[in-house]
Parts: structure tokens; sequence; C-alpha cells
């Protein structure tokens, strides 16, 4: 020690040798706050528990449904079609659901109604009871118009109209499809086999399901066909007919475009303003003004 030292005896620090254990005695809460990435990581919690805990169970439902369906594993029931789940398959939806459908069914500017049924399946639920709704309304507004007629045939014309063009309008399209794909007419790209893998049987109740949904116009016009004018019974169910249509075309676009091409894919789409001509001719002409 030089006279420095031992004049002011300042002490002398630890060596190198035992610095180590110096600090290791001392700084517990230093190496914590040192790596919080790594402390959390090696915490049984944290290795313990799956991501898909973390996330809201409703959320997680959605999530495996998407994927499902990007996967083409949701789209149509895998039971068989004498069982109830495969029709359970068909109706199991919200009312929330069907809103959303009902209120897309109203939008021709955009696809939105094919957007939802990208992202949860197809049901008959919702075109069942829209298509209902409409009998019903086009039965008490035509009973008023014509007092000829009694309840009960008016009744029997608006549910073979809607009805009967609820399943034909779509029944006609499928098996328009199939026989193209039996003349070997129809795409076959893999990337679209979401649309094609489809039986007959599951591409006539998806039909339906569209359609039913855009018939959701015809219900306010039926509601404004109250008023005992001919004139505005033309218009506004010409205007829903018109919208439906528009709807409906719109919608559509993906799902026959994954089928055909050329002259047979324009059939298919324009088709369809064809239909609704039909319905709302028959509706003025047989249940309005019989």
């Amino acid at each position: 020690m030089s006279s420095a030292d031992e004049y002011f005896d300042i002490p002398r620090l630890p060596d190198e040798a035992s610095f180590p254990t110096f600090v290791g005695a001392v700084s517990p809460f230093a190496q914590q706050q040192e790596d919080p990435v790594n402390q959390s990581s090696k915490s049984p919690a944290a290795s313990s528990t799956p991501l898909s805990n973390a996330i809201p169970e409703g959320q997680q439902e959605e999530a495996n449904l998407s994927s499902a369906l990007e996967e083409g594993r949701a789209d149509s029931p895998s039971s068989s079609i004498f069982s109830v789940d495969y029709w359970q398959f068909y109706f199991n939806v919200t009312t929330a659901q069907v809103g959303s459908r009902i209120k897309a069914s109203f939008m021709p500017q955009t696809s939105e109604l094919e957007r939802l049924f990208s992202t949860s399946p197809v049901d008959l639920y919702g075109p069942f009871w829209i298509t209902i709704t409409i009998v019903f309304l086009y039965s008490i507004i035509g009973y008023f118009s014509s007092s000829e007629a009694s309840s009960g045939v008016v009744i029997a014309k608006a549910s073979t109209l809607f009805l009967t063009m609820l399943y034909l309008v779509p029944l006609l399209q499928t098996s328009f499809l199939f026989v193209l794909r039996v003349m070997k007419r129809t795409n076959n790209d893999p990337a679209n086999s979401r649309y094609t893998k489809l039986s007959f049987l599951q591409l006539f109740l998806t039909l339906i399901s569209y359609f039913g949904y855009t018939l959701s116009p015809y219900i306010f016009s039926a509601i404004l066909s109250s008023f005992p004018l001919s004139a505005w019974h033309w218009i506004v169910n010409v205007a829903a007919a018109l919208l439906s249509s528009i709807v409906y075309f719109v919608n559509s676009q993906t799902f026959f475009e994954a089928w055909l091409d050329g002259l047979f894919l324009g059939f298919a789409k324009y088709s369809i303003f064809a239909f609704h001509a039909i319905i709302s001719i028959c509706a003025v002409l047989i249940i309005l003004h019989s």
C-alpha cells in the first residue's frame, strides 16, 4: 500500500475473482429487470397456455369457420341427406346473420351478400320466411284489390307464384350447369373448386339461398302496392324486380364465372332478369289485378 493510501485510509475494492459472487449476492432484482422477455418466456403459465385461449370464444369460432370455408370443408354438410344433421346444417343460422343478409339484398352497388356467404355457410331459413312473408303480404293486398276473388284463391295464387319461382329458378340454373358439365363445357380450374365441387343437391340448395334472399325487395313492393292505383302497382313491382335482378346478378358473378365462360356465362347471368320480369308481371296481373 502506498503512503497516500495509508494516510487517507482508502478501502480497496474486491478483486476480479470475487466480483461475480459479490454481484450475485446483491442484485437478483437487477437480474430480473435485465431481460423481462426471457423471464416471461420461462414462466410456466406462458409456456403452457396455448395462443387460442387468449382469443375470445366468438372470434375463435369465426376464425375456425373462415379457415374451414377456405379449405372447402364448411360449404356443405358431411352427413347423409337422409339424416336430420344434413338439413339442420342449412337452418343453423342466427337472427343477426339473417338480418345482415336481408340488408345486403338491398345493396346493388356491392357484392355484400356474396361476401357474407363467403364467411358463413348458406342457409334456407331466411329464404323460406322471406317468401312466406311475401306470399302473406301479396295475399292481403290482392284480396282487397279484387272484390271478386276469395281469400283462398288469392293465397293460392300468391303461394303458387312465389314458392314455385323460389325453387324453379335455382332448379333450372342447377340443371343448366350440370348439363354443361356432362357436355364438358364447364371450367375445371382447381382454384374455383369451392364452387364447382358441389353435388347437384348442394348446388341447388346454395342457389335457393342466393335467390331467396334477393327476393326481399318484393316485401316492400307488396306493402307499397296497397295504394289502389294500377300504374303505381306496375312501377313498384317492376322496381322490385329490377333491384332483385341486379343484386342477384352482382352477387352471383363469381359463382357462375367459376363454372362457365363465354356465351354460356352470359346466358346464365342475364337470365335472372327474365325470371324476375315474369315474377313482377304475374304479381300484378294475377294477384293484384285479377
